[in-house]
Protein backbone atom coordinates (compact mmCIF):
# COMPACT_ATOMS: atom_id res chain seq x y z
CA UNK A 1 0.00 0.00 0.00
CA UNK A 2 1.38 3.18 -1.07
CA UNK A 3 2.02 5.97 1.25
CA UNK A 4 0.50 9.36 1.00
CA UNK A 5 1.74 11.68 -1.77
CA UNK A 6 4.32 14.39 -1.01
CA UNK A 7 3.45 17.89 -1.90
CA UNK A 8 6.09 20.01 -3.74
CA UNK A 9 5.89 23.74 -3.95
CA UNK A 10 4.63 25.03 -7.30
CA UNK A 11 7.19 27.42 -9.00
CA UNK A 12 6.21 31.00 -9.46
CA UNK A 13 5.05 31.75 -13.03
CA UNK A 14 7.57 34.58 -13.56
CA UNK A 15 10.44 32.38 -12.53
CA UNK A 16 9.38 29.74 -15.01
CA UNK A 17 9.29 32.25 -17.83
CA UNK A 18 12.78 33.52 -16.96
CA UNK A 19 14.21 30.01 -16.88
CA UNK A 20 12.67 29.24 -20.25
CA UNK A 21 14.25 32.39 -21.77
CA UNK A 22 17.69 31.41 -20.45
CA UNK A 23 17.33 27.93 -21.91
CA UNK A 24 16.37 29.33 -25.32
CA UNK A 25 19.31 31.76 -25.36
CA UNK A 26 21.76 29.03 -24.35
CA UNK A 27 20.44 26.79 -27.06
CA UNK A 28 20.82 29.54 -29.69
CA UNK A 29 24.38 30.23 -28.64
CA UNK A 30 25.18 26.54 -28.67
CA UNK A 31 24.35 26.59 -32.35
CA UNK A 32 25.98 29.92 -33.32
CA UNK A 33 29.14 30.00 -31.21
CA UNK A 34 31.84 28.24 -33.24
CA UNK A 35 33.75 25.30 -32.01
CA UNK A 36 37.55 25.67 -31.90
CA UNK A 37 37.95 23.59 -35.04
CA UNK A 38 36.08 25.45 -37.71
CA UNK A 39 34.08 28.69 -37.50
CA UNK A 40 35.29 32.26 -38.02
CA UNK A 41 35.53 34.41 -34.91
CA UNK A 42 32.81 36.92 -34.14
CA UNK A 43 33.80 40.40 -35.34
CA UNK A 44 32.38 43.84 -34.68
CA UNK A 45 32.83 47.47 -35.87
CA UNK A 46 34.20 50.37 -33.89
CA UNK A 47 31.60 52.90 -32.99
CA UNK A 48 34.16 55.76 -33.11
CA UNK A 49 33.29 57.94 -36.16
CA UNK A 50 35.85 58.23 -39.05
CA UNK A 51 37.79 61.50 -38.80
CA UNK A 52 40.39 61.25 -41.65
CA UNK A 53 41.05 64.75 -42.90
CA UNK A 54 41.01 66.71 -39.65
CA UNK A 55 44.85 67.01 -39.46
CA UNK A 56 44.95 64.87 -36.30
CA UNK A 57 45.87 61.18 -36.09
CA UNK A 58 43.31 58.91 -34.37
CA UNK A 59 45.00 55.57 -33.68
CA UNK A 60 41.65 54.05 -32.72
CA UNK A 61 40.63 54.28 -36.39
CA UNK A 62 43.97 52.88 -37.61
CA UNK A 63 45.16 56.21 -39.02
CA UNK A 64 48.90 56.29 -39.71
CA UNK A 65 48.83 60.00 -40.44
CA UNK A 66 46.32 62.73 -41.16
CA UNK A 67 47.07 65.65 -43.48
CA UNK A 68 49.54 67.95 -41.74
CA UNK A 69 50.07 65.43 -38.90
CA UNK A 70 52.55 63.20 -40.77
CA UNK A 71 55.55 62.92 -38.45
CA UNK A 72 55.26 59.12 -38.41
CA UNK A 73 55.63 58.90 -42.20
CA UNK A 74 59.01 58.55 -43.92
CA UNK A 75 57.51 60.28 -46.96
CA UNK A 76 54.15 62.01 -47.38
CA UNK A 77 50.64 61.30 -46.06
CA UNK A 78 48.10 59.97 -48.55
CA UNK A 79 44.48 61.19 -48.73
CA UNK A 80 43.30 57.97 -47.01
CA UNK A 81 45.49 58.81 -43.97
CA UNK A 82 48.13 56.16 -44.69
CA UNK A 83 51.83 56.80 -45.22
CA UNK A 84 53.14 56.74 -48.79
CA UNK A 85 56.04 54.42 -49.54
CA UNK A 86 59.59 55.53 -50.11
CA UNK A 87 60.55 56.73 -53.59
CA UNK A 88 64.02 56.26 -55.06
CA UNK A 89 65.86 59.57 -55.44
CA UNK A 90 69.11 60.59 -57.08
CA UNK A 91 70.36 62.60 -54.10
CA UNK A 92 71.93 60.93 -51.09
CA UNK A 93 70.79 63.81 -48.90
CA UNK A 94 67.21 64.73 -48.12
CA UNK A 95 65.49 66.04 -51.23
CA UNK A 96 62.17 67.04 -49.67
CA UNK A 97 61.44 70.65 -48.75
CA UNK A 98 58.19 71.73 -47.07
CA UNK A 99 56.82 75.28 -47.06
CA UNK A 100 54.12 76.10 -44.45
CA UNK A 101 51.37 78.70 -44.84
CA UNK A 102 49.20 79.59 -41.82
CA UNK A 103 46.74 81.93 -43.53
CA UNK A 104 46.33 83.71 -46.87
CA UNK A 105 43.47 86.15 -47.55
CA UNK A 106 41.36 85.99 -50.70
CA UNK A 107 43.08 87.08 -53.96
CA UNK A 108 46.46 87.08 -52.22
CA UNK A 109 49.71 86.28 -54.00
CA UNK A 110 52.37 84.32 -52.13
CA UNK A 111 55.80 83.00 -53.00
CA UNK A 112 58.76 81.10 -51.67
CA UNK A 113 62.28 80.68 -52.99
CA UNK A 114 64.82 77.92 -52.74
CA UNK A 115 68.54 77.91 -53.43
CA UNK A 116 70.86 74.93 -53.42
CA UNK A 117 73.89 74.21 -55.57
CA UNK A 118 73.21 71.99 -58.60
CA UNK A 119 69.43 72.08 -58.02
CA UNK A 120 67.34 73.50 -60.86
CA UNK A 121 64.13 74.45 -59.00
CA UNK A 122 64.43 77.91 -57.40
CA UNK A 123 60.95 79.15 -56.43
CA UNK A 124 57.17 79.33 -56.80
CA UNK A 125 54.80 82.30 -57.08
CA UNK A 126 51.06 81.55 -56.77
CA UNK A 127 47.67 83.19 -56.12
CA UNK A 128 44.58 82.00 -54.21
CA UNK A 129 41.00 83.11 -55.09
CA UNK A 130 39.58 82.57 -51.58
CA UNK A 131 40.99 82.54 -48.06
CA UNK A 132 43.24 79.54 -47.33
CA UNK A 133 44.52 78.35 -43.94
CA UNK A 134 46.99 75.80 -42.60
CA UNK A 135 48.30 74.28 -45.80
CA UNK A 136 51.65 73.05 -47.07
CA UNK A 137 53.42 72.97 -50.41
CA UNK A 138 56.04 70.23 -50.66
CA UNK A 139 58.79 70.23 -53.29
CA UNK A 140 60.78 67.08 -54.01
CA UNK A 141 63.83 68.22 -55.97
CA UNK A 142 66.03 66.20 -58.33
CA UNK A 143 63.79 63.14 -58.18
CA UNK A 144 64.26 59.90 -60.07
CA UNK A 145 61.11 57.81 -60.33
CA UNK A 146 59.33 55.44 -62.67
CA UNK A 147 57.71 57.79 -65.18
CA UNK A 148 58.11 58.19 -68.98
CA UNK A 149 61.08 60.28 -70.07
CA UNK A 150 60.33 63.16 -72.47
CA UNK A 151 62.25 63.50 -75.74
CA UNK A 152 65.30 65.73 -75.89
CA UNK A 153 67.98 66.35 -73.25
CA UNK A 154 66.72 66.39 -69.64
CA UNK A 155 68.61 68.26 -66.92
CA UNK A 156 66.55 67.48 -63.79
CA UNK A 157 63.10 66.38 -62.58
CA UNK A 158 61.20 67.71 -59.56
CA UNK A 159 57.71 67.25 -58.08
CA UNK A 160 55.36 69.72 -56.36
CA UNK A 161 52.72 68.37 -53.92
CA UNK A 162 49.83 70.16 -52.19
CA UNK A 163 48.52 69.36 -48.68
CA UNK A 164 45.24 70.74 -47.31
CA UNK A 165 44.70 72.84 -50.44
CA UNK A 166 43.31 71.73 -53.81
CA UNK A 167 44.32 72.65 -57.37
CA UNK A 168 41.05 74.54 -57.77
CA UNK A 169 42.06 76.92 -54.98
CA UNK A 170 45.17 78.11 -56.84
CA UNK A 171 44.45 80.35 -59.82
CA UNK A 172 47.92 80.94 -61.26
CA UNK A 173 51.42 79.70 -60.52
CA UNK A 174 54.81 80.74 -61.87
CA UNK A 175 57.74 78.38 -61.38
CA UNK A 176 61.32 79.65 -61.50
CA UNK A 177 64.29 77.42 -62.29
CA UNK A 178 67.82 77.64 -63.65
CA UNK A 179 70.23 75.67 -65.86
CA UNK A 180 74.04 75.85 -65.39
CA UNK A 181 76.03 77.24 -68.30
CA UNK A 182 78.57 74.41 -67.96
CA UNK A 183 75.84 71.80 -68.47
CA UNK A 184 74.46 73.59 -71.55
CA UNK A 185 77.93 73.73 -73.10
CA UNK A 186 78.77 70.10 -72.29
CA UNK A 187 75.50 68.88 -73.82
CA UNK A 188 75.76 71.22 -76.86
CA UNK A 189 72.34 72.75 -76.25
CA UNK A 190 70.94 76.24 -76.66
CA UNK A 191 69.59 78.01 -73.60
CA UNK A 192 66.88 79.51 -75.81
CA UNK A 193 65.57 76.00 -76.50
CA UNK A 194 65.12 75.16 -72.79
CA UNK A 195 61.53 74.51 -71.68
CA UNK A 196 59.76 73.29 -68.55
CA UNK A 197 57.59 70.23 -69.17
CA UNK A 198 54.84 69.01 -66.84
CA UNK A 199 53.42 65.54 -66.21
CA UNK A 200 50.13 66.17 -64.34
CA UNK A 201 49.77 62.56 -63.11
CA UNK A 202 52.90 60.41 -63.36
CA UNK A 203 51.05 57.37 -61.92
CA UNK A 204 48.64 57.29 -64.88
CA UNK A 205 49.65 55.66 -68.17
CA UNK A 206 47.38 58.11 -70.01
CA UNK A 207 49.17 61.20 -68.76
CA UNK A 208 51.43 62.96 -71.30
CA UNK A 209 54.09 65.63 -70.91
CA UNK A 210 52.83 69.19 -71.45
CA UNK A 211 55.16 71.98 -72.62
CA UNK A 212 54.67 75.08 -70.47
CA UNK A 213 55.19 78.66 -71.65
CA UNK A 214 58.79 79.31 -70.63
CA UNK A 215 60.54 82.69 -70.59
CA UNK A 216 64.25 83.35 -70.16
CA UNK A 217 64.55 85.87 -67.31
CA UNK A 218 68.29 86.47 -67.20
CA UNK A 219 71.68 84.91 -67.77
CA UNK A 220 75.03 85.18 -66.02
CA UNK A 221 78.38 83.37 -66.01
CA UNK A 222 77.03 80.61 -63.77
CA UNK A 223 73.56 79.83 -65.09
CA UNK A 224 70.59 80.87 -67.21
CA UNK A 225 67.39 81.61 -65.26
CA UNK A 226 63.85 80.89 -66.46
CA UNK A 227 60.20 81.34 -65.48
CA UNK A 228 57.42 78.95 -66.55
CA UNK A 229 53.66 79.46 -66.24
CA UNK A 230 51.46 76.60 -64.99
CA UNK A 231 47.70 76.61 -64.34
CA UNK A 232 48.26 74.80 -61.04
CA UNK A 233 51.53 73.70 -59.47
CA UNK A 234 50.90 70.07 -58.49
CA UNK A 235 52.67 67.53 -60.71
CA UNK A 236 56.05 66.25 -61.90
CA UNK A 237 58.28 68.62 -63.91
CA UNK A 238 61.17 68.09 -66.33
CA UNK A 239 63.78 70.73 -67.19
CA UNK A 240 64.14 69.89 -70.86
CA UNK A 241 66.12 71.22 -73.82
CA UNK A 242 67.11 70.34 -77.38
CA UNK A 243 70.59 69.89 -78.85
CA UNK A 244 72.02 72.47 -81.20
CA UNK A 245 71.85 71.12 -84.73
CA UNK A 246 74.90 72.40 -86.60
CA UNK A 247 75.13 71.20 -90.17
CA UNK A 248 78.78 70.74 -91.01
CA UNK A 249 80.13 69.75 -87.58
CA UNK A 250 80.62 66.10 -88.71
CA UNK A 251 78.06 64.98 -86.08
CA UNK A 252 74.84 63.43 -87.38
CA UNK A 253 72.29 64.88 -84.95
CA UNK A 254 68.65 63.82 -84.66
CA UNK A 255 66.74 65.50 -87.48
CA UNK A 256 69.81 65.90 -89.70
CA UNK A 257 69.56 62.59 -91.59
CA UNK A 258 67.77 64.12 -94.57
CA UNK A 259 68.61 67.76 -93.95
CA UNK A 260 72.40 67.63 -93.68
CA UNK A 261 74.02 64.95 -95.82
CA UNK A 262 77.47 66.44 -95.25
CA UNK A 263 77.18 65.13 -91.66
CA UNK A 264 75.03 62.04 -92.15
CA UNK A 265 75.89 60.93 -95.69
CA UNK A 266 73.47 59.68 -98.34
CA UNK A 267 71.93 56.29 -99.15
CA UNK A 268 73.39 54.17 -101.93
CA UNK A 269 72.65 55.59 -105.38
CA UNK A 270 72.37 59.19 -104.12
CA UNK A 271 74.81 62.08 -103.79
CA UNK A 272 75.05 65.09 -101.48
CA UNK A 273 73.94 68.27 -103.28
CA UNK A 274 75.08 71.61 -101.85
CA UNK A 275 76.26 69.69 -98.77
CA UNK A 276 72.67 69.56 -97.52
CA UNK A 277 70.29 67.53 -99.67
CA UNK A 278 70.52 63.94 -100.92
CA UNK A 279 69.59 63.64 -104.58
CA UNK A 280 69.47 60.61 -106.84
CA UNK A 281 72.63 60.19 -108.92
CA UNK A 282 71.75 60.92 -112.55
CA UNK A 283 74.24 60.27 -115.32
CA UNK A 284 74.21 63.23 -117.66
CA UNK A 285 73.38 66.00 -115.19
CA UNK A 286 76.81 67.61 -115.68
CA UNK A 287 77.86 66.78 -112.11
CA UNK A 288 80.33 64.07 -111.13
CA UNK A 289 78.26 62.21 -108.54
CA UNK A 290 79.53 59.60 -106.12
CA UNK A 291 80.21 56.32 -107.90
CA UNK A 292 80.44 57.86 -111.38
CA UNK A 293 83.63 57.11 -113.36
CA UNK A 294 84.70 57.41 -116.97
CA UNK A 295 83.68 53.76 -117.40
CA UNK A 296 80.13 54.23 -116.01
CA UNK A 297 79.32 57.84 -116.96
CA UNK A 298 81.84 59.54 -119.22
CA UNK A 299 79.21 62.18 -120.09
CA UNK A 300 79.85 63.70 -116.65
CA UNK A 301 83.40 62.57 -115.86
CA UNK A 302 85.05 62.84 -119.33
CA UNK A 303 87.46 60.25 -120.77
CA UNK A 304 91.21 59.62 -120.49
CA UNK A 305 93.57 61.43 -122.88
CA UNK A 306 93.26 60.21 -126.46
CA UNK A 307 89.65 59.11 -126.01
CA UNK A 308 86.29 60.73 -126.60
CA UNK A 309 82.90 60.04 -125.00
CA UNK A 310 80.45 58.64 -127.57
CA UNK A 311 77.09 57.21 -126.51
CA UNK A 312 78.34 57.35 -122.89
CA UNK A 313 81.33 55.14 -123.70
CA UNK A 314 85.00 56.17 -123.90
CA UNK A 315 86.34 55.38 -127.37
CA UNK A 316 89.70 56.08 -129.02
CA UNK A 317 89.56 59.46 -130.72
CA UNK A 318 89.42 59.20 -134.53
CA UNK A 319 92.80 60.09 -136.05
CA UNK A 320 94.48 60.41 -132.67
CA UNK A 321 97.93 58.89 -132.82
CA UNK A 322 98.74 59.76 -136.45
CA UNK A 323 101.20 62.49 -135.38
CA UNK A 324 98.94 65.13 -136.92
CA UNK A 325 97.04 67.59 -134.74
CA UNK A 326 93.66 67.71 -136.51
CA UNK A 327 91.16 70.57 -136.15
CA UNK A 328 89.02 68.60 -133.70
CA UNK A 329 92.05 67.59 -131.57
CA UNK A 330 93.80 69.51 -128.79
CA UNK A 331 96.45 69.00 -126.12
CA UNK A 332 93.85 67.50 -123.77
CA UNK A 333 91.89 65.19 -126.11
CA UNK A 334 94.98 63.95 -127.99
CA UNK A 335 98.26 64.98 -126.33
CA UNK A 336 100.32 62.55 -128.44
CA UNK A 337 99.43 64.48 -131.63
CA UNK A 338 99.03 68.03 -130.28
CA UNK A 339 101.65 68.20 -127.52
CA UNK A 340 103.74 71.35 -127.77
CA UNK A 341 107.44 70.78 -128.67
CA UNK A 342 109.92 70.88 -125.84
CA UNK A 343 113.44 72.23 -126.19
CA UNK A 344 116.13 70.56 -124.15
CA UNK A 345 119.21 72.34 -125.54
CA UNK A 346 120.52 74.40 -122.58
CA UNK A 347 122.40 76.80 -124.89
CA UNK A 348 119.21 77.51 -126.82
CA UNK A 349 117.30 78.18 -123.57
CA UNK A 350 120.03 80.58 -122.35
CA UNK A 351 120.04 82.51 -125.65
CA UNK A 352 116.24 82.85 -125.70
CA UNK A 353 116.17 83.91 -122.03
CA UNK A 354 118.81 86.57 -122.68
CA UNK A 355 116.87 87.98 -125.63
CA UNK A 356 113.69 88.19 -123.52
CA UNK A 357 115.46 89.98 -120.64
CA UNK A 358 117.11 92.50 -122.99
CA UNK A 359 113.76 93.13 -124.68
CA UNK A 360 112.03 93.80 -121.35
CA UNK A 361 114.76 96.24 -120.24
CA UNK A 362 114.58 98.13 -123.54
CA UNK A 363 110.78 98.27 -123.42
CA UNK A 364 110.73 99.65 -119.88
CA UNK A 365 113.52 102.19 -120.35
CA UNK A 366 112.76 103.40 -123.88
CA UNK A 367 109.01 103.04 -124.36
CA UNK A 368 107.89 103.35 -120.74
CA UNK A 369 105.79 100.16 -120.93
CA UNK A 370 104.57 98.92 -117.52
CA UNK A 371 103.81 95.29 -116.97
CA UNK A 372 101.38 94.10 -114.36
CA UNK A 373 102.81 90.65 -113.90
CA UNK A 374 100.62 89.84 -110.88
CA UNK A 375 97.41 90.69 -112.68
CA UNK A 376 98.41 88.73 -115.77
CA UNK A 377 99.27 85.76 -113.59
CA UNK A 378 95.89 85.92 -111.86
CA UNK A 379 94.02 86.09 -115.18
CA UNK A 380 96.11 83.26 -116.61
CA UNK A 381 95.53 81.08 -113.55
CA UNK A 382 91.80 81.82 -113.60
CA UNK A 383 91.51 80.95 -117.29
CA UNK A 384 93.55 77.80 -116.79
CA UNK A 385 91.29 76.74 -113.94
CA UNK A 386 88.16 77.20 -116.06
CA UNK A 387 89.71 75.35 -118.97
CA UNK A 388 90.77 72.45 -116.73
CA UNK A 389 87.28 72.15 -115.23
CA UNK A 390 85.47 72.25 -118.57
CA UNK A 391 86.84 70.03 -121.31
CA UNK A 392 83.89 69.44 -123.62
CA UNK A 393 80.46 70.79 -124.45
CA UNK A 394 78.65 68.43 -122.08
CA UNK A 395 80.80 69.55 -119.18
CA UNK A 396 80.37 73.17 -120.22
CA UNK A 397 76.59 72.72 -120.01
CA UNK A 398 76.88 71.31 -116.48
CA UNK A 399 79.37 74.03 -115.51
CA UNK A 400 76.96 76.78 -116.63
CA UNK A 401 74.00 75.18 -114.85
CA UNK A 402 75.88 74.77 -111.57
CA UNK A 403 77.46 78.25 -111.52
CA UNK A 404 74.19 80.02 -112.27
CA UNK A 405 73.24 79.22 -108.66
CA UNK A 406 75.72 81.81 -107.41
CA UNK A 407 76.95 83.89 -110.38
CA UNK A 408 74.99 86.40 -112.49
CA UNK A 409 74.58 85.18 -116.08
CA UNK A 410 76.36 88.18 -117.74
CA UNK A 411 79.41 87.74 -115.47
CA UNK A 412 79.49 83.98 -116.09
CA UNK A 413 79.26 84.48 -119.87
CA UNK A 414 82.16 86.97 -119.74
CA UNK A 415 84.37 84.56 -117.74
CA UNK A 416 83.79 81.73 -120.19
CA UNK A 417 84.53 83.90 -123.23
CA UNK A 418 87.75 85.14 -121.56
CA UNK A 419 88.68 81.52 -120.86
CA UNK A 420 88.59 80.75 -124.59
CA UNK A 421 85.07 79.52 -125.26
CA UNK A 422 83.25 80.94 -128.26
CA UNK A 423 80.48 83.41 -127.40
CA UNK A 424 78.12 81.70 -129.84
CA UNK A 425 78.76 78.32 -128.22
CA UNK A 426 78.11 79.69 -124.71
CA UNK A 427 74.89 81.42 -125.83
CA UNK A 428 73.76 78.25 -127.60
CA UNK A 429 74.09 76.17 -124.41
CA UNK A 430 72.41 78.85 -122.29
CA UNK A 431 69.52 78.85 -124.76
CA UNK A 432 69.22 75.06 -124.50
CA UNK A 433 69.10 75.28 -120.72
CA UNK A 434 66.41 77.96 -120.74
CA UNK A 435 62.84 76.70 -120.19
CA UNK A 436 59.98 77.62 -122.48
CA UNK A 437 58.72 81.20 -122.48
CA UNK A 438 55.39 80.10 -120.96
CA UNK A 439 57.21 79.02 -117.78
CA UNK A 440 58.99 82.33 -117.19
CA UNK A 441 56.13 83.55 -114.97
CA UNK A 442 52.80 81.70 -114.61
CA UNK A 443 49.74 83.71 -115.57
CA UNK A 444 48.01 85.72 -112.82
CA UNK A 445 50.97 85.26 -110.43
CA UNK A 446 53.36 87.90 -109.16
CA UNK A 447 57.09 87.27 -109.19
CA UNK A 448 57.16 87.16 -105.37
CA UNK A 449 54.44 84.49 -105.22
CA UNK A 450 56.22 82.53 -107.93
CA UNK A 451 59.46 82.57 -105.92
CA UNK A 452 57.55 81.38 -102.83
CA UNK A 453 56.15 78.46 -104.79
CA UNK A 454 59.57 77.46 -106.14
CA UNK A 455 61.19 77.71 -102.68
CA UNK A 456 58.58 75.30 -101.38
CA UNK A 457 59.68 72.75 -104.00
CA UNK A 458 63.45 73.23 -104.46
CA UNK A 459 66.60 74.39 -102.64
CA UNK A 460 67.54 78.08 -102.86
CA UNK A 461 70.53 77.50 -105.18
CA UNK A 462 68.40 75.62 -107.72
CA UNK A 463 65.77 78.36 -107.61
CA UNK A 464 68.46 80.97 -108.33
CA UNK A 465 69.76 79.04 -111.33
CA UNK A 466 66.31 78.33 -112.76
CA UNK A 467 65.13 81.94 -112.49
CA UNK A 468 68.34 83.26 -114.07
CA UNK A 469 67.81 80.95 -117.03
CA UNK A 470 64.32 82.39 -117.35
CA UNK A 471 65.85 85.84 -117.71
CA UNK A 472 65.36 87.24 -114.22
CA UNK A 473 68.33 89.28 -112.91
CA UNK A 474 70.13 87.76 -109.91
CA UNK A 475 69.81 90.90 -107.76
CA UNK A 476 66.00 90.84 -108.13
CA UNK A 477 65.95 87.11 -107.35
CA UNK A 478 68.06 87.53 -104.20
CA UNK A 479 66.00 90.51 -103.02
CA UNK A 480 62.79 88.48 -103.28
CA UNK A 481 64.33 85.43 -101.58
CA UNK A 482 65.45 87.75 -98.77
CA UNK A 483 61.84 88.92 -98.24
CA UNK A 484 60.61 85.33 -97.98
CA UNK A 485 63.46 84.49 -95.59
CA UNK A 486 62.46 87.41 -93.34
CA UNK A 487 58.93 86.03 -93.09
CA UNK A 488 60.40 82.67 -92.03
CA UNK A 489 62.38 84.47 -89.32
CA UNK A 490 59.13 86.05 -88.06
CA UNK A 491 57.68 82.55 -87.64
CA UNK A 492 60.87 81.13 -86.11
CA UNK A 493 61.04 83.83 -83.42
CA UNK A 494 57.24 83.51 -82.92
CA UNK A 495 56.74 87.19 -83.65
CA UNK A 496 53.37 86.31 -85.20
CA UNK A 497 52.03 85.31 -81.77
CA UNK A 498 50.71 87.54 -79.01
CA UNK A 499 51.20 88.99 -76.47
CA UNK A 500 54.22 91.26 -76.91
CA UNK A 501 57.37 89.66 -75.49
CA UNK A 502 60.26 92.14 -75.06
CA UNK A 503 62.91 89.39 -74.89
CA UNK A 504 61.78 87.70 -78.11
CA UNK A 505 61.44 91.08 -79.83
CA UNK A 506 65.00 92.02 -78.84
CA UNK A 507 66.45 88.74 -80.18
CA UNK A 508 64.43 89.01 -83.41
CA UNK A 509 65.54 92.57 -84.20
CA UNK A 510 69.15 91.78 -83.27
CA UNK A 511 69.21 88.76 -85.59
CA UNK A 512 67.57 90.52 -88.54
CA UNK A 513 69.90 93.52 -88.25
CA UNK A 514 72.92 91.20 -88.31
CA UNK A 515 71.53 89.67 -91.51
CA UNK A 516 71.39 93.12 -93.11
CA UNK A 517 67.65 93.82 -93.07
CA UNK A 518 66.65 97.48 -93.06
CA UNK A 519 64.27 99.29 -90.70
CA UNK A 520 61.56 99.44 -93.40
CA UNK A 521 61.87 95.72 -94.22
CA UNK A 522 61.56 94.67 -90.56
CA UNK A 523 58.66 97.07 -89.99
CA UNK A 524 56.77 95.71 -93.01
CA UNK A 525 57.30 92.10 -91.87
CA UNK A 526 55.93 92.90 -88.40
CA UNK A 527 52.95 94.79 -89.85
CA UNK A 528 52.17 91.86 -92.16
CA UNK A 529 52.23 89.48 -89.18
CA UNK A 530 49.56 91.52 -87.38
CA UNK A 531 51.58 93.80 -85.09
CA UNK A 532 50.13 97.09 -83.90
CA UNK A 533 51.78 99.98 -85.74
CA UNK A 534 52.18 102.06 -82.55
CA UNK A 535 54.15 99.29 -80.82
CA UNK A 536 56.38 98.84 -83.87
CA UNK A 537 57.20 102.53 -84.13
CA UNK A 538 57.94 102.89 -80.40
CA UNK A 539 59.96 99.67 -79.96
CA UNK A 540 61.69 99.23 -83.33
CA UNK A 541 62.95 102.81 -83.37
CA UNK A 542 65.12 102.10 -80.32
CA UNK A 543 67.34 99.84 -82.44
CA UNK A 544 67.80 102.25 -85.39
CA UNK A 545 68.76 105.51 -83.69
Amino acid sequence: MEGPLKKYPVPHAGLVIALMFVIVVLGYLAVKIPSPDGWSPITGFATIPATCGNNSVETATSEQCDGLDDTACPNRCRLDCTCAGEEKRTLDTTSRHTFYFVSLPANATANFSYSEKNISFSGLIFSVPIKQENFRIIVDVNISADFPQPDGVNYQFFEILLLNISDQNITTSNITFSVPQAWSISKNISADATKLLKLPDHKSSRSDWITLDTIKISSDKIATHFLAVSRNPQGVYAVNSQKNINCGDTVCDIGESSACCMDCGCPAGEYCSDNQTCLASICGNGIINEGETSATCCIDTSCPAGHVCQHNECQLAEGCGDNKCAQNENTISCPQDCAEPTFFNPLFVIIISGIIIVGVVIAVSVFGIRFTFTKQKEVKNHHAMLMSMVENEEQLRGFIKENLKTTPLPALRKKLVEAGWERTQVDKLVGELQPSISEILPQHMTFEKYVRRLLGQKPIDEVRAELQLKGWPLDKIDATIKIVALEKLVERFEMNKSPFNPEKFHRFVKATKLLGYSYDAIKKALLDSGWDKKIILSELGKYFT
